[in-house]
């Protein structure tokens, strides 16, 4: 019974869980899931305790899991104490922070309780369904195009940009840890050829700019960088002078998916100016109450965008 539900129920669960993150009204049926997933964590642990050695494999996440624990405690202490506004800021740590950090213990448990070819499955199963998210959202979007003449830039078939950038950005995350895993360790995570990896990241990349969400550009642009500098480092003795062509495809290709942001996405114009008044928190009180003090205004006139 254990092994069945590790090989097809808990896929399943993880599925679900990220089919429904962007649907609207689904909020308590995520933490329901998400609840199914961590008992079904320990109770698989508790019915096939791991061995000592298991515990090696947590070693990777011993930093991370400082840092997450540091961030925590931040927040906390932040929402408790500093925030004027203890009570909303509570509630956003709640919704925001507590189930993320459910997932991170899910994943934890995952580590232990899969130890063998079907390790694979849940993370299979949750990046299908980011896959057809944003086939969807092609659709979609293709489907208003044929219709307007004009592409729907920032359209989404339901709920807002932020949650699609979400589930874009942890695409192109998973899929360029299978790039650097096959590439630096020889270990394969997706079942799927060369080419269809790239073509998934170059649809993430696409998906973030026609999404007209700026976090989730930069956010894909980082990962791209990050991801060949670890490969050029990794492999420097190897790569010899092959390391420069390398770079400037890394470089071309941030500069093409930043050249479609501007094009598409007039909020960029005037992106350094509402940056520069986010981090002036001392005389910028916009971010307080925005009835009592109104958003500062740009050399133009015109109100920094407030998304920056």
């Amino acid at each position: 019974m254990i092994t069945d539900f590790r090989k097809a129920g808990v896929p399943l669960l993880c599925f679900a869980i990220y089919f429904i993150y962007p649907i609207p009204h689904t909020v308590a049926l995520r933490y329901l899931l998400l609840a199914v997933l961590l008992f079904s964590g320990l109770w698989i642990l508790a019915r096939n305790p791991f061995p000592a050695d298991c515990l090696r494999n947590l070693k990777p996440f011993r930093v991370s899991g400082l840092i997450l624990f540091a961030l925590t405690l931040w927040l906390l202490i932040q929402s408790t104490f500093i925030s004027p506004l203890n009570e909303q800021a509570l509630g956003m740590l709640r919704g925001d922070w507590l189930n993320s950090l459910i997932a991170a213990f899910i994943g934890l448990l995952a580590t232990l309780a899969w130890r063998n070819k079907d390790s694979r499955r849940p993370i299979h199963a949750a990046t299908a369904a980011l896959i057809l998210h944003i086939l969807v959202l092609f659709a979609y979007q293709l489907w208003i195009w044929t219709q307007s003449g004009t592409y729907p830039f920032g359209k989404t078939p339901f709920a807002a940009r932020d949650y699609h950038s979400t589930l874009v950005t942890m695409l192109s995350a998973l899929i360029l840890a299978d790039m650097l895993s096959r590439s630096i360790f020889g270990r394969v995570i997706f079942p799927l050829s060369w080419p269809a990896l790239s073509g998934l990241l170059v649809l993430s990349c696409i998906a973030s700019v026609t999404l007209m969400a700026r976090n989730a550009v930069i956010i894909n642009a980082f990962l791209v960088v990050a991801s060949g500098l670890i490969y050029a480092i990794t492999k420097r003795k190897s790569l010899g002078k092959a390391v420069v062509p390398l770079m400037l495809v890394l470089f071309l290709a941030i500069a093409s998916m930043g050249w479609l942001g501007l094009q598409s996405d007039a909020r960029w114009q005037g992106f350094s100016e509402a940056a520069a008044a986010a981090f002036d928190t001392e005389n910028n009180l916009a971010w307080l109450n925005q009835q009592e003090h109104p958003l500062p205004l740009m050399k133009n006139g015109q109100p920094v965008e407030e998304s920056a």
